[in-house]
């Protein structure tokens, strides 16, 4: 089994795409987890939340436990939900479709680390997901969570802004432009 005590949240992050790889299930690394390996000084999660893209005939349930096993993670008394008695982090795999509000996303980054592939959102579609959490859950905190993102990240603001719009959040982008302006 493979220790992931000591390895940084970025590290641990490849390990389970690669454990996800390696059963044959391609998922994107979303939601706050996505914030924090983008903006790690800034934000810090308490999961991995990994939206399920496809599994191939390959995946069985028994193939992904036993990869998730090797690096440590056990399910935990929620579905879905897996945790490693070394980390402070839980993994949580959620079903697709992969969206921020009401947009479906097909594309997403894909970051390399020696033989380990990690998908991620892009960091316009993080800085989207965690202004979400502030349209539709008034948490103003994922706000922030997105200016800090937007500051360490070159985005496209005008998509952001006119995202912000469709969803009905247009006081929640003049509030994460003035965070922006801090």
């Amino acid at each position: 089994m493979k220790r992931l005590r000591g390895l940084t949240f970025s590290e641990i992050a490849f390990e389970i795409a690669g454990a996800l790889d390696r059963a044959g299930v391609h998922a994107v690394l979303s939601g706050g987890s996505a914030a924090t390996l983008y903006a790690p000084e800034a934000y810090q999660t308490a999961d991995f939340d990994f939206v399920l893209l496809e599994q191939s005939q390959a995946a069985t349930r028994e193939r992904l436990s036993d990869e998730l096993a090797e690096i440590g993670f056990f399910p935990a008394k929620a579905r879905g939900t897996y945790s490693n008695s070394e980390i402070p982090f839980t993994l949580e795999l959620l079903p697709g479709p992969l969206a921020v509000g009401s947009e479906v996303l097909t594309e997403w980054e894909t970051l390399v680390s020696g033989d380990q592939v990690l998908r991620i959102l892009r960091p316009e579609d993080s800085i989207k997901d965690r202004l979400a959490a502030a349209i539709h859950w008034n948490d103003l905190s994922s706000a922030k969570q997105a200016a800090y993102v937007a500051s360490v990240k070159p985005v496209n603001l005008d998509e952001i802004k006119h995202w912000c719009a469709s969803e009905g959040g247009q006081r929640t982008f003049e509030s994460f432009a003035s965070f922006l302006r801090l």
